[in-house]
């Protein structure tokens, strides 16, 4: 081959070899108009199928290609509000209304979007311009008026007010908590545009719940009663409406009519399930078993998670009598949840309707440590203790019930029983005010009232209320019973024997009577009339241990207590769980200085009726008599604590505190606490003028003191308080006769020794 020769295949090899190597980089560059029109073209298809995911993907393809393209950002905020990508949205049609600045419908996808999010400034900004072109669309009105309101829609007010029924405090703090302070002039302006709206069309329904759910959220609920109501009626299957029109005429009263709109409510599928709940809970304070049962039905599911479902069937299933099953459906919950309160509760409530009394206290109490603030929990306690016989400890439960639910006028009947029968008469007046105020027909709770009137001395109130019952029914036990309660604290003591006898002559073995007529004549030393009344309880009750307590109350009080101790043994062995049997036995031991034999007694009362004032005295006493002061004391003290309304209490603690050594200061300051509480009280003038001669103040020992003894002259302790009194206050000849006549009184009493030394000194 010569040097320089080419072949002839050359030149088109070295092309072709050019062409190869230079590959794809040779080739035309697709054109982005064609990528974008595709991308639409499969936004555009997916939108109209409402597949908003794909359609969002692929208008976000197109807008990578072109971000101005005002339209297709339109379009991009359409799809990715289609699929719940709302701030996304928000941006998205933000950018396309200021690409559009002319296009209404991206002005009001974007003002409707940031509306959500609570941008209310942004929202007002988009529709102010709109509107004085389009001063007359109601749909751009309420958008506007919602912006302007700080609504983030038309229904977010009533989604979150409804359940306070538009009334109270609740509703009040919500109405503070859904929205931003507004300036008063923009809340006008914002109703005068949802009312044009719903002017515009009347038609529209969903113009008229703007402006229900505005008027809501301005603390205007009661404004918006009828269109509520006419709106809930028209569409029965909305659930929110039919929810907030049951709710709001609940709150008012109208109990048919807002059940009627909660069962609407209620058969919206899931949407309608808070409205069953609350249905659910009337049907079963209203004793409507059968439809509790029947709405459960449609509510239990296995993610009943802490068992309040089930509960709520028991209590349905506990209300229709079905007590074995509603025990298994206890038992089973509790073993799920040991410590589940309403169950505890319930329990409390079948062990008693069964008898089970303790078993029934048991639940009570383990309900109430599970949950303090279980409002079943303490009323099923209360009368758990209540049908024991434990009446203090029934009080408290039931006062602890009111606490946790202020408003339950239900327990008022109560509670005024239980403190006329404990002596917070006070209370006791309080409550049966409170009843007659929610019932003034209930008689019995009218009668309470005349009661609680002649316990805390208002005769006159008294005397005038019971005129109008015994002009109603004038042969009325009842009421004659309380008529010769009236004249018995007014002295009128024939007058009491009469009425009682009227009792008696309709019901000759009336023990309310009989009962009547012996503490009547044991208050006035009368103890052959006393005996003649117990004895002929006794006679018409012979099985009764209430009748043979009577016997032993005049047996104490004529000395004889051997015959009363007799006579109590009988009475327990007929009733071995009759307290008041038992603590008057544990009295007729102290009396005869067998406290020893006293205290096992009275534990036993104490350990049944634990807020039993009675016992609470009688065990201090006792631990005196045992010569343990200072556990007496502390037991005055705890008992003081819990009855701060007894004299007895104050005084005893203030003069051990004084026997043993202590403050007199000390003392003072619990006499002078417990005065604020206790007023005209014979023992705690006692203790209270023997603190003051104890702190050398006999002017102001001398006129307490005096007082106690013109109440109680036979107290030979309190005639030597009396006596040293005038000794310190030099007055030497009054000292003399009182501290003789305590000497004479008793020939045993406690400070005998001491009243024979002041009286051997000052007649030196």
């Amino acid at each position: 081959m010569r040097v320089g020769h080419r072949p002839r295949w050359g030149a088109t090899a070295v092309a072709l070899l050019t062409l190869l190597a230079a590959g794809p980089s040779c080739r035309r560059a697709p054109d982005p108009a064609d990528t974008k029109t595709a991308a639409v073209k499969a936004g555009d298809a997916a939108l109209a199928d409402s597949q908003y995911a794909s359609a969002a993907a692929a208008y976000g393809r197109a807008v990578n290609v072109d971000p101005l393209d005002g339209d297709l950002r339109y379009k991009f905020a359409r799809a990715l509000e289609g699929s719940a990508r709302w701030d996304d949205a928000a941006r998205e049609a933000m950018r396309a209304a200021d690409l559009l600045p002319d296009n209404a419908e991206a002005r009001l996808l974007a003002a409707r979007l940031v509306l959500v999010q609570g941008r209310f400034d942004d929202s007002v900004a988009l529709t102010n311009g709109l509107l004085d072109d389009r001063p007359d669309d109601p749909a751009l009105l309420i958008l506007w008026a919602s912006g302007t309101a700080k609504l983030i829609n038309t229904a977010s007010a009533l989604m979150e007010l409804g359940p306070t029924g538009g009334q109270g405090t609740e509703y009040e703090r919500a109405c503070s908590r859904i929205r931003p302070r507004v300036a008063a002039e923009q809340d006008r302006a914002a109703e005068a545009a949802f009312r044009k709206a719903v002017a515009l069309v009347p038609e529209s329904t969903d113009a008229q719940i703007a402006l229900v759910n505005y008027l809501w959220a301005a603390r205007r609920a009661e404004d918006s009663g009828d269109l509520l109501r006419s709106l809930a009626d028209k569409l029965p299957g909305h659930a929110l409406l039919n929810e907030t029109a049951g709710y709001f005429l609940l709150a008012r009263g109208q109990a048919e009519a807002g059940e009627k709109h909660l069962e609407n409510a209620a058969k919206t599928g899931s949407y309608g399930r808070s409205a069953r709940l609350v249905l659910l809970d009337r049907y079963l304070a209203t004793d409507r078993y059968d439809r509790a049962l029947a709405m459960l039905d449609g509510l239990e599911d296995t993610k009943d998670e802490g068992g309040a479902l089930a509960a709520k069937r028991a209590a349905a299933t506990l209300g229709l009598g079905q007590l074995d099953e509603a025990r298994r459906q206890l038992d089973a919950l509790i073993a799920r949840y040991p410590t589940h309160a309403r169950a505890l509760a319930l329990l409390a409530r079948l062990e008693l309707q069964r008898h089970n009394v303790d078993a029934a206290i048991d639940s009570g109490r383990r309900a109430i440590a599970a949950d303090p603030g279980l409002y079943d929990g303490h009323l099923a306690l209360a009368r758990a203790l209540d049908a024991r016989g434990d009446l203090d400890g029934a009080f408290d439960e039931f006062t602890a019930a009111l606490r946790v639910r202020p408003g339950a006028v239900e327990l008022a009947p109560a509670l005024a029983r239980l403190g006329l029968a404990t002596g917070h008469h006070e209370a006791a007046l309080v409550h049966a005010t409170d009843a007659t105020t929610a019932n003034p027909a209930d008689r019995q709770a009218r009668l309470l009232r005349v009661e609680a009137f002649i316990r805390t001395g208002d005769y006159r109130r008294a005397t005038s209320q019971l005129a109008r019952d015994l002009a109603a029914t004038p042969a009325a036990p009842d009421v004659l019973r309380l008529q010769a309660l009236l004249a018995a604290a007014q002295g009128r003591y024939e007058a009491a024997r009469a009425a009682y006898a009227s009792v008696l002559a309709a019901d000759p073995g009336s023990m309310t009577a009989l009962a009547g007529l012996t503490d009547l004549e044991l208050s006035r030393g009368d103890l052959a009339s006393a005996r003649r009344h117990a004895d002929g309880a006794v006679a018409a009750h012979p099985g009764d241990a209430g009748a043979l307590r009577l016997r032993a109350q005049v047996q104490r009080a004529a000395g004889d207590g051997t015959a009363a101790e007799s006579t109590l043994k009988r009475a327990l062995a007929l009733k071995p769980t009759d307290t008041d049997c038992a603590l008057l036995l544990a009295q007729v031991l102290a009396d005869a200085r067998r406290p020893d034999e006293a205290r096992p007694w009275l534990e036993e009362v104490l350990e049944r009726r634990p807020s039993s004032l009675p016992a609470q005295l009688a065990m201090g006493d006792i631990l005196e008599q045992l010569g343990r002061a200072e556990e007496a004391q502390r037991r005055y003290q705890t008992t003081l604590a819990e009855h701060p309304d007894s004299a007895r209490a104050a005084a005893r603690f203030a003069q051990l505190v004084l026997a043993r050594g202590g403050s007199a200061t000390l003392a003072l300051g619990v006499l002078t606490e417990a005065r604020r509480v206790i007023k005209d009280d014979p023992e705690l003038d006692d203790a209270l003028g023997w603190v003051y001669v104890q702190m050398d103040q006999p002017a102001a020992a001398v006129p307490l003191l005096e007082r106690a003894v013109r109440a109680r002259p036979g107290a030979p302790g309190w005639q030597y308080h009396l006596g040293v009194a005038y000794a310190r206050a030099g007055r030497v000849a009054a000292a003399r006769t009182t501290l003789s006549r305590a000497l004479a009184l008793a020939p045993d009493f406690p400070d005998r020794a001491r009243a024979e030394a002041e009286l051997a000194t000052l007649s030196r």
